[in-house]
Order: structure tokens, then sequence, then C-alpha cells
């Protein structure tokens, strides 16, 4: 070989050993010392690869060996769709094997991903190992578990804004879906320590909570996460008051979550509530699954009935103080009855204080809509408050009720001295219960008082029950003033209720007031509790629609209150709604007692029904109340009698032509029957003249008692009238009988065409999101 060619070949050769050095990227050695096998769940993922439940996070393991004969250093381990992986040694001994582990969630059919692994020696040169993970995601129904949170009712920190689609129940209501704009998921605004929680209805053993997480983004958010299980309301918002609670169970998750996560409870509650720990938070949740043994989980309780009131005077908000108006002038009062519950509520009745029964067009709201009922009034002189009531029934006669102050000013616009107030303790507002969690020792209060009239006031007084006279800096206030009071006493035990009255007086002696509650949350150093049953001529009067009074009777009520605890309560006094305060016999009532307290009213016709609420107070002066409902009913006149309602689609259709349907609709035609007299009724039936015999859910009436029944066609075009009957039997043998009839007409066009409502942009539609 001629010597220039013989040291070419010799440069190629010193070069070829340089280059990896020079690049700064080690070869790969060919001896195949570094090996890595990859296993999901506990089974090797290789073909044809283990079965995974979908959503599931599941364990992957990559054990890592060296099989040569040089020590490996530097061990780097790359998972494609998880990144780097730390392994919990990075030197490999001839021989040794090391075990990583991370987590994946489980998609659904087959998965394969790569991953690979290398190491280095000593000298130049390093090993790379590489496999595939291969795995199956597959459905897996789980016939053991019960998701005992379907469907429940469930509330959250607040709703995102400026998104469609955040109420809480989307979390319970059966779809995963983690995309936001599929519709599905339960958002909170940006808070501290969102939260979301659940009402399972009653105390339930639940064996594990599944967590569903958003997908479409900002999946990071649900980490450092508490699972809270309790069978009382949690009384506080913030995780130190709940944490601190007894009975309450806490699983805290230190991590972000996957998209999905099974936390184990191993608890019994009946409110399960899901936290995040950390500032500035947004809570997502795609669902909450409750799973609870199948042969040990309860039948949830259904849905509760709700309706909720609101009152407008000539148009206004009628919330304190109140619109002013002309003294003597007549007021035209709107009560907006909106059904907030999940099914469709009938006969609905609203009962002003002073003023009487309102006028309801329509006796059926669906769920979510409302209705309007009206009556007329005139302004009282100076400020005055009363109270409104509105009742309606369910299919089944199941009542709800809600309740509203109607407040107003008769007056030229001058409601004279005027003070506001809202109390602090230890920082925090009081006027929402339970109110803040506090601890023991002193407990320091503000009371922030302002002049929100227009004269000068003066001698500012303050009381607060339980802590005394608060002390004030300054007492006098020009209009629009306020100044700061304080006070500290010592915490009271529990959950209480403490009134606040300040007073001033204006130039003339005129004296302005302001009143609040102070609600607090305490440690429970004892038992304190009540127990309350009312009764109506000694008949127990919970249920609706309660004991029948004869017309002009004065129905006897009767309050047995008992101390169920282990404390003496003194001071006891019953509320008892329109009926005011009761007094009792003894104010003192010790364990184990119990006080009858008793009252009378007048009975006119009608359908009554009201809260009754029993309240004593501890040595400490800590408030503790029972709640009980008193239902009666005063028929028109004795004997048996019944009335019946025909409507269609919730109209009525007593006079010519009657509500205006379209063509090929389905209506529904509604008969609400309505035992009007004192004798339970049997054999109940009803019947009409387009379908016959129609089917009701029940048979028997109690006198006050009311029965829907329905029944549904597809409507054609016509115009028509017809009738339906209902008959009963008295337990006296006495057949009743009461008929009505209804007209309707169908066109081709519905009542929803009678006014049609454009929205429009800089003249372009605005119908569909996001808009122009």
């Amino acid at each position: 070989m001629p010597r220039r060619l013989a040291t070419v070949v010799a440069l190629v050769g010193v070069l070829t050993a340089l280059l990896p050095v020079i690049s700064g990227v080690p070869a790969r050695a060919t001896d195949g010392s570094l090996g890595v096998e990859a296993f999901v769940a506990g089974e090797a993922a290789v073909e044809p690869g283990p079965e995974v439940p979908v959503g599931d996070e599941t364990l992957l393991t990559l054990e890592v060996s060296n099989t040569g004969s040089d020590t490996l250093y530097a061990l780097y381990l790359w998972v494609d769709g998880v990144g780097a992986v730390t392994c919990p040694e990075r030197r490999l001994r001839p021989g040794d094997t090391v075990v990583c582990e991370t987590s994946i969630v489980a998609e659904a059919g087959e998965q394969r991903f790569g991953v690979e692994a290398s190491a280095w020696p000593d000298g130049p040169g390093g090993e790379v190992a590489t496999t595939t993970v291969v795995y199956r995601g597959v459905e897996v129904a789980d016939d053991a578990y019960t998701n005992v949170a379907l469907g429940r009712p469930a509330r959250h920190a607040s709703s995102q804004q400026w998104r469609i689609g955040t109420d809480a129940g989307l979390a319970v209501d059966g779809d995963r879906d983690g995309d936001i704009d599929a519709g599905s998921v339960a958002i909170t605004y940006r808070v501290s320590e969102a939260w979301w929680e659940v009402d399972l209805g009653v105390p339930t053993d639940i064996d594990h909570v599944v967590l569903w997480n958003r997908t479409d983004c900002c999946s990071d958010r649900l980490e450092r996460v508490h699972v809270f299980v309790s069978e009382d309301p949690f009384p506080a918002r913030d995780i130190d008051g709940i944490s601190s609670e007894p009975g309450v169970t806490d699983v805290f998750l230190d991590r972000t979550l996957g998209r999905k996560t099974v936390v184990p409870v191993g608890a019994t509650g009946r409110y399960v509530r899901v936290q995040l720990d950390y500032l500035d938070a947004v809570l997502a949740l795609a669902e909450v699954e409750v799973m609870a043994a199948a042969a040990t989980a309860p039948a949830p309780p259904p849905p509760a009935p709700g309706i909720a009131l609101s009152v407008t005077a000539d148009g206004l908000p009628t919330a304190a103080p109140g619109p002013t108006l002309d003294p003597g002038a007549p007021v035209s009062f709107t009560y907006r009855v909106e059904n907030t519950g999940p099914m469709t509520m009938w006969a609905p009745f609203v009962w002003h204080d002073g003023v009487g029964a309102a006028t309801c067009p329509a006796r059926r709201i669906d769920p979510g809509a409302a209705v309007e009922c009206t009556a007329e009034g005139t302004v009282p002189p100076g400020a005055a408050a009363a109270r409104a009531t509105a009742q309606a029934w369910a299919s089944d006669g199941t009542e709800a009720e809600a309740s509203v102050t109607v407040n107003l000013v008769g007056g030229d616009g001058d409601q004279g001295p005027s003070l506001a107030m809202t109390v602090l303790a230890a920082g925090a507002d009081t006027a929402t219960a339970p109110g803040p969690a506090v601890s023991s020792g002193p407990l320091a209060y503000e009371y922030r008082v302002t002049n929100t009239g227009g004269t000068n006031l003066w001698a500012l007084t303050i009381w607060h029950d339980g802590v005394g006279a608060p002390a004030c800096d300054d007492r006098s206030l020009a209009p629009g003033d306020s100044t700061v009071c304080t006070a500290t006493a010592p915490v009271p035990p529990g959950r209480s209720a403490r009134d606040v009255t300040a007073w001033s007086w204006d130039d003339d002696g005129t004296r302005a007031s302001a009143a609040a509650t102070v609600h607090l949350s305490a440690p429970v150093a004892g038992v304190a509790e009540l127990a309350l049953v009312a009764t109506v001529d000694d008949d127990d009067a919970e249920a609706s629609p309660g004991p029948v009074v004869a017309a002009g009777d004065v129905p006897a009520f009767a309050f047995d209150v008992a101390n169920t605890g282990t404390e003496v309560l003194y001071g006891l006094w019953i509320s008892a709604g329109p009926y005011g305060a009761v007094s009792c016999p003894e104010q003192t009532i010790r364990p184990g007692e119990t006080v009858t307290c008793t009252a009378g009213a007048p009975a006119s016709p009608g359908t009554y029904g009201t809260s009754v609420r029993a309240v004593g107070y501890t040595g400490g002066g800590d408030e503790v109340d029972a709640i009980d409902r008193l239902h009666w009913f005063v028929p028109e006149a004795g004997g048996a009698s019944i009335e019946l309602e025909y409507l269609i689609d919730g109209l009525d259709g007593e006079t010519p032509w009657g509500p205006r349907l379209r063509e090929a609709d389905v209506a529904t035609f509604t008969f609400i029957v309505t035992n009007t007299g004192d004798r339970p009724l049997t054999d109940v039936a009803v019947s009409d003249e387009r379908h016959g015999d129609i089917d009701c859910p029940r048979t028997e009436l109690a006198p006050g008692a009311t029965l829907v029944c329905s029944t549904d066609e597809v409507l054609r075009l016509q115009r028509t009238v017809t009738w339906a009957t209902v008959t009963a039997t008295s337990d006296l043998g006495e057949p009743v009988e009461d008929s009505e009839r209804l007209y309707f007409h169908v066109k081709p066009f519905g009542r929803e065409d009678e006014l049609l409502l454009e929205v429009s942009v800089d003249g372009r539609d605005a119908d569909e999101a996001p808009g122009p």
C-alpha cells in the first residue's frame, strides 16, 4: 500500500473514533446491554395488550435493566405523551434493574406509544433501549356500585358569568364529557378555595367518589383537592372551618388529577363536597359520581318541589324600605310565583296579609316557568311591612311554599330619619346563617352604622343581645356619615343567632332604628336541642291539608315543645307565622321536659299553612330552635262537596273561544280535583267527552286535599267545546259531583306566533353565540 494512502486511511480511522466526542452526541453501543420492559396495571404491555377501564388513572411501570459488564450512569427515561419519568436510581451496576413508575389515563380502543431509556458508561459511547407500550381501553360497567349522586341537588361557589352551561347540576347529570362546549361541565367563578357539593338526600354508606376532569383545557386546575363527606350540612365555606367540624371525613389529594380519579372514602354521609386548597381557584368538574354498594344504596328520596316568590307594588320592588307612594292611594301588587323544582306545580295560591288573596291567571306552573298573580290594595300611611305567602301543589299533593316581606312607605318621599347597620365578627360579615366560623376566646365585634336619612342624628345607642352595649367613639351622625362601634365578648358555643338593634334621634325627637341578626358558628360544648310538634284541635297538622275546621269555629293550636338536649333552656317562645308570637306557660324547659303553648284564631273558608318556630336560649345566651309545619282546612260549608278545574296546557277555557293552540302539537288536558267539603271522599272518578275515563293517581281525597289527573292528545284543526265531570262518594255514602266546560280552538299557528321578537346588533342577527 502506498504510504500516502495508508496515512489517509489512518486519519479516517482517527476521525471516526473522535466524531462522537467532537459532535457531543454519544454513539449508540451495539452490544444491547441496556433493556426496558413496560407494564400497564401490572400486566406486560405487549401485543395484544392488557385491558384497562377507560378513564381510569392507571399505573405505568417501566423496568430498566443493565445486562452488560460495565456500570451505566445518568439513566434517562422518556415516555411519549407523558414526558420525562424520574427513576429512584440513575446508576445501574451490571445485572441491576431499576423500577420507574408514572401514571396514564386510559383512552378507548387500542393504544400505542413509545418509551426510550438511555444511560452512559465511564468511557465514550452510550446505551439506548426502546420499547412500545400497548394496551386496550375498554368501557367497564361496575354493577357492584350505584351512583347515588345522579340527578341530586347540587350547588357551588358561583358560576362563570361569561360562559353558558356552568350550573352546579351539570356535574351530576350523568354526562362525563369534559369539553366545555358540550355543555356538561360545572365551572365556578375565580374564587378562593372554590367548592362544589351535592346533597344525597339521606345518609348513605359511600364506598368511593369518582371525579371526572375538564378535558378541553385547564385540566391542571384540578389539583390539591379535598373531598369532604358529612351527615350534616357544611356550616362553613373555608377548608379550615370544615375540617374542624366533628363528623366530617376529609380525603386530601395533594397532586394534579387526571381525567378520571377514584377517591376511596369509606364513610357515611349525606353531603359530599369537592374543594380546591389554593387561592384564586377555578373548579371545573365534568361529573362527580358518589358510589355506594348497589346492595346497600338507599333509594334516593324524590326531588322536592319548590317555588320562589317576588312582589312588586305598582311595578316597583318591595324590598326594605320599599317604594314611597301616596298614602291612601290605590296600589296594584304583582306576585311572581316561579317553579324552582323539578316537577309541575298546580293551583297556585297567594295570600297577602292585610290585602287578601291574589288572582292567578294560570293554574299550572311547569318547572322553570312562572305565573304572575295580582291583587289591589291601598297604600298605608308611613312605613309598613306585611307578609305575602305563595303555595302550590305537585300532582301527588306535596305542597311547596314561599314567603316574602312586602315593604311600602306611604308619604311624600321624605322617610324621616333612618339608619343602616352591618355587624362584623373577627372581620367577617355575620348577616347570613350559619355565619363565620369562630374559635374560642374573646371575640371582637364591629358595628358599622350609617345615617341614611336627611337629618342630623344624635345619641346613637346599640344593644347586642348576650353582649350588651358596644362603645361608640362618635354618637352623632350627619346625613351620610358613618361610625364604627366596638365590643368584645366570649364566643357563644354552637350555631347562634343574636339580635342587634341601633337607635338614634333627630332634632325633633323622632327616633330612627336599624336591626341586624348576628350569626356565628363555633365549637359545641354541650347538646342544646329542641323538638316541636304542632297540632290543630289535637290532630297533627304537619302534612297538608291538615285537620278540618268548621267555618266560624276557633281552632285550638297547640305547640308541644320538648327539650331533647342535655342543657337547660330559658326564655321559651313560639313564632307562628301570621299569628305572631305565642306565649308559653313556662319559659324554662329542662332536659326531657315538654311545654305546651296554645293559641287560636277565627276560621274562615280556605286552605291554610305556615311554619311554626320554637325558640329557647342556653345559659350563655345561645339561641336554639325547632321548626314544624301547621296546616288546617276550612270548608265552604258542612257536608260533602267536590270541585273540578278543567284546563288545556294549564290554561283556563271557560269562555268562548278559549285558548288557541297549534295543529299537530301534543296538548295536555288537566283535571284539578279538590275536596271542598268536610267529609273524606272515595271512588273519585274523572271523565270528559273527548277521552272518556281519565286515569288518576289515586281515588281517595281527604277534606281540603287536591288531586291532579291528566291525559295527552295530538291536536287537529278544530274549534270545540267539551265537558268534564268528576264524581265521588263520601264516607257516609253521599254521592257528589262537579262539571266544568272547556273551550279551545286549534290553528296552523299557535299562541307563540302572536308576538315575535328579533334582536340585532348593527343590523346583524344576534341569535347565535358569540354574536356579531
